[in-house]
């Protein structure tokens, strides 16, 4: 089979592609872990926010960043076996792997509410809870699950089964229904305390606990007939509750506390506390356990809960710039004057300063080992060994946002109120510039040794500066833009860009004489922006914000973020591999060939492609609008493998045979001379 260039992934609810990410730092991944299951004490998966997935085979000793199968929140996952596990969370997505989490498929289930829990007590069904009292049932091998009848439409927040007919749901004021029946029919308790209940776990067919707001705890020995109130456990919040046994269980607690009673309730002792915000934990055995939480926490315990590991590794806290002046040489600075640099494109990073713990914010690179970094109290930083020895100079009590060098000799700094700082003699000293303006300066970039431009400005005052004599002096090209300018890059010595506050993009074809608005579709800050030629260009920004246009900025795409943080920087080598830095030390890279263009919401729903049956065992039918006649067909599976490849016949209609593609969910995409159109579809 031919392998595509990218690897596709497809995501239903907001029907974007994007490629292959990875997580350079923290490792495995630094994303919310909501949830986590094991099938046994090896094979285990962990997912959470923004559709994060991560799998071990070796008991947690190391983690695999599976590529997600939507960018929505998981709340829920549950491993059947070693092959077959499920997950549901945000506005009823729900999806479902047979091999071990290479593909998956999109489980219809019926309600756009978000789902909070889910619990198989066997192999071969499952129940699934979520807000305004949503109740969900489903058999193994079903692709989609059944509504059931609910008593009550308050948030569910985690049920429970302790077999195939007999379960509990909890949530919100006080709500506990009861089945015996398998759902069909519900019996509720009545409220006393009507505080939310977050976590239900039972440690044996009769044995339950119920924890929730202000540390409220219930007990049942009778499968939840009757329910005793404890107030032992003084602590707030309980996000997760695991038992091993009627005596022996676990609580992650608000605050990132790991709790234990071995009496049945009656007593807790606080066994870990390291700050660490925790969401879930369970155990394996008696011995085994695994807690996971905020930034990527992943705790293991292989003692009974005495000793607590952590398998999140790297370097945390903000990063803000980031610079390759050679294929595998790149360096990031940010926080405490942190400064990272790799020599193997990002597949290790090594901390190789602490000259001074003032913040940092820009870093520009001559070649390998000559560079050049600047930040806060006016230092700017210089290297001629790679980052083993700086040299810091002193410029005055002033905030540098950016640096830049024309060439090896010509450099520049500029930041708050105006200020600008230019040396011609490669760093050894520096001279203030007047720029004749006191906002601030946030970006710089020149495009020959002559002409340069920088943006910056106020919240509700963008401004453009440029240079034509080498730096020496600066003329307004723009000072009302719409909103402050955080970043600028120009692909050519006329085309340029600049971004900023609530989603500003503007261009210019002119050499900055005119600027014109791009629609961004966004209203999130945009810190920083970069084009690999005069069509391809990439934005990023806060709570994650990734665009990326293939036309010039004619139209801006919206990736589904990867992360909830601030993106502070994108680079892009000669070699085509992206780097994007920002908030909790998160660094991820893609290689642009596989970082494909999205396909916004609008054009799928007036998508002409149809396809029948859907989903397919033997046979599916393709129907085009005429315009698409003798076109390119081709069918990816999730793994970006392309499986087939035909045209469209002289017909509206094209049928093709399918009998020997394995059962999963595909991708199909038709190619003609003015489009190129995608879809969705699943052999059974």
């Amino acid at each position: 089979m031919k392998k595509i260039l990218f690897t596709i992934v497809l995501f239903f609810s907001a029907t974007f592609l994007i490629g292959q990410w990875t997580w350079q730092n923290p490792l495995p991944q630094g994303n919310e872990l909501t949830c986590i299951d094991f099938f046994d004490n090896d094979i285990g998966f962990a997912a959470g926010s923004f559709g994060t997935m991560l799998k071990t085979t070796n008991s947690g000793i190391t983690w695999e960043y599976v590529q997600r199968p939507t960018p929505k929140h998981i709340s829920s996952i549950a491993v059947i076996d070693e092959y077959t596990c499920y997950i549901v969370g945000e506005s009823g997505m729900s999806f479902k792997t047979t091999n071990g989490g290479i593909n998956w498929v999109e489980l219809n289930t019926g309600t756009d509410k978000n789902l909070n829990s889910m619990h198989f007590p066997d192999g071969n069904t499952g129940y699934a809870v979520g807000d305004s009292g949503v109740i969900l049932k489903i058999n193994v091998g079903d692709l989609e699950w059944t509504v059931l009848e609910s008593l009550d439409y308050h948030d569910f927040y985690s049920v429970f089964f302790v077999n195939d007919l007999k379960g509990i749901a909890v949530g919100e004021y006080e709500t506990v229904l009861k089945t015996e029946d398998g759902g069909v029919s519900w019996t509720i308790k009545e409220r006393i305390t009507y505080l939310n209940l977050y976590t239900i776990n039972f440690a044996d067919d009769n044995t339950g606990y119920i924890a929730g707001e202000s540390g409220y705890l219930l007990k049942t020995i009778d499968c939840g007939d009757n329910w005793e109130i404890f107030e032992t456990l003084q602590h707030s919040s309980p996000r997760s509750l695991f038992f091993i046994d009627q005596f022996t269980g676990y609580a992650a607690v608000h605050g990132g506390v790991i709790v234990k009673t071995t009496d049945g309730a009656y007593t807790w002792n606080e066994i870990y506390d390291n700050g660490e915000i925790l969401s879930a934990i369970v155990f394996t055995d008696s011995s085994i356990g695994f807690a996971t939480g905020y930034d990527g926490t992943i705790l293991k315990t292989s003692d009974n809960g005495n000793n607590w590991e952590n398998y999140l590794s790297g370097y945390s806290g903000d990063y803000h710039s980031v610079y390759f002046p050679s294929q595998n040489t790149g360096y990031i600075v940010g926080f405490y004057g942190s400064i990272l640099k790799t020599k193997n494109g990002g597949h290790n990073w090594q901390l190789i300063s602490d000259s001074t713990t003032n913040r940092l914010e820009s870093v520009y690179f001559i070649n390998d080992n000559i560079g050049f970094i600047t930040g806060g109290y006016g230092k700017i930083l210089k290297t001629i060994d790679g980052g083993d020895n700086w040299w810091v100079t002193e410029t005055g009590d002033y905030y540098y946002n950016s640096i830049y060098f024309a060439d090896e000799a010509v450099g520049f700094v500029c930041g708050n109120q105006g200020i600008m700082a230019g040396t011609t003699n490669s760093g050894n000293s520096w001279a203030t510039i007047n720029t004749n303006t006191d906002v601030h300066l946030y970006d710089i970039c020149f495009v020959s040794s002559q002409v340069g431009y920088v943006a910056g400005g106020y919240p509700g005052e963008g401004t453009i500066l440029k240079t034509t004599d080498g730096g020496n002096t600066w003329n307004s090209m723009l000072n009302d833009g719409p909103a402050a300018f955080f970043g600028i890059s120009f692909p050519d010595p006329l085309i340029g860009y600049v971004v900023g506050l609530y989603g500003t993009i503007m261009k210019t074809w002119d050499g900055g004489v005119t600027w014109t608005q791009q629609i961004s579709k966004t209203t999130r800050d945009l810190m920083d922006i970069y084009f690999t030629d005069i069509n391809h260009g990439y934005a990023v920004g806060a709570v994650g914000t990734i665009l990326y246009t293939n036309n010039g900025g004619d139209e801006w795409y919206s990736y589904p973020p990867m992360c909830g943080g601030w993106i502070e920087s994108v680079f892009f080598t000669e070699e085509g591999k992206g780097y994007f830095v920002g908030s909790k030390g998160m660094v991820l890279t893609t290689p642009e060939k596989e970082f494909l263009v999205s396909i916004n919401e609008s054009n799928l729903q007036e998508n002409p492609i149809k396809i029948y049956p859907n989903p397919a065992k033997d046979r599916i039918t393709i129907e085009t609008e005429p315009g698409l006649f003798k076109t390119v067909i081709q069918f990816f599976n999730l793994n970006g493998q392309e499986v087939f490849i035909g045209k469209t016949n002289n017909h509206k209609s094209t049928k093709i045979d399918v009998s020997m593609l394995p059962q999963g969910l595909y991708i199909i995409k038709i190619t003609s001379s003015t489009r190129v159109n995608f879809q969705k579809f699943i052999i059974q």
